[in-house]
């Protein structure tokens, strides 16, 4: 059989997950870990990432997304059955609207080996919380939320959100710190100083 229409089957890291991916758009649709939810990962427009995609990024968010479901619940709440993971050439690192993760190619390609699976579990919290436009959440509820997901949960070894463990490398850390957080603007107003 030949033409757009094969479907290649790719077995992921943990077992019994398949990914349906179409040789063309650079799609792969994949079912969570507890089989609630698909999510489509697309990296047509950065297929340079498509391998790590299909397979570790798929195989994370499989896995996590049961595990955010369970950390997040609430009366009469339904967690979204689909999910969808854009890559693309964008700005900034990543975004959700509803239960769309846009994520940025180019920051993703940089932190493959480093914060990139981090930082669309965070995304993926985003889409179980799904407050909607409407809500009035305080921004530090939204993001804490997130990010103790990710740092406290998803990568505790990574020392993320340890302010102890950054204070007990000294200056060094803040400085490091200081200069990666310098791409998302001005810091000064949170005790790092100027950037």
């Amino acid at each position: 059989m030949t033409g757009p229409h094969i479907l290649i089957l790719t077995m992921l890291a943990l077992d019994g997950f398949i990914s349906i991916s179409d040789g063309q758009s650079a799609t792969a649709t994949i079912p969570t870990a507890d089989g609630k939810c698909e999510i489509t990962i697309d990296s047509s427009q950065s297929t340079e990432l498509r391998d790590w995609a299909d397979h570790k990024l798929a195989a994370t968010l499989a896995e996590w997304y049961p595990k955010i479901v369970a950390m997040l619940p609430s009366p009469g709440f339904a967690p979204p059955t689909r999910v969808k993971v854009t890559i693309k050439p964008m700005d900034g690192v990543a975004y959700t609207v509803g239960t769309n993760i846009y994520a940025s190619s180019g920051w993703l390609g940089k932190e493959i080996n480093g914060e990139a699976a981090g930082a669309l579990v965070h995304e993926l919290v985003h889409v179980v919380q799904r407050f909607g436009s409407n809500a009035h959440n305080p921004g530090w509820l939204v993001e804490g939320s997130a990010d103790y997901v990710r740092w406290f949960k998803y990568e505790p070894q990574s020392h993320g959100a340890d302010i102890v463990w950054m204070r007990k490398r000294g200056k060094k850390i803040f400085t490091t710190l200081r200069r990666q957080l310098s791409h998302y603007g001005q810091f000064s107003g949170l005790g790092f100083g100027k950037v």
